[in-house]
């Protein structure tokens, strides 16, 4: 856990120290979806297809973060975010139940139960 928080921007409270996993999936799709039309111009001779790779992992990152948008953003920010809040929102959880656990949490029914019993 302490990895992962030390993995989120400044802003997030991290470090910036970031993972390869995390950070794969955005950076292929933002270079690949940034240099189209660079692409094109350079196979425009070439019978080559559209790119399969780029379609499955805009697949994949559809499936883990939500809709792809009709005009594709050519800046990386825009493939990672989702991503580095759903790392945040985990180590904000798991803080939480941390925190909780150890006493510090908002009181269940349980605790109160217990405290009218004494």
């Amino acid at each position: 856990m302490k990895w992962i928080q030390a993995s989120l921007p400044i802003r997030d409270r991290g470090l910036v120290i970031r993972r390869v996993t995390s950070l794969a999936l955005p950076a292929f799709v933002d270079s690949a979806a940034s240099t189209l039309s660079l692409q094109a111009d350079i196979l425009a001779d070439c019978a080559v297809l559209d790119s399969n790779f780029l379609n499955l992992y805009l697949s994949r990152w559809s499936t883990q973060f939500g809709d792809v948008p009709e005009v594709w953003p050519t800046k990386q920010p825009f493939w990672d975010r989702p991503g580095v809040l759903a790392d945040k929102a985990l180590v904000e959880t798991r803080a939480l139940s941390r925190r909780h656990f150890a006493g510090g949490g908002a009181p269940t029914d349980f605790d109160r139960r217990r405290r009218r019993a004494d």
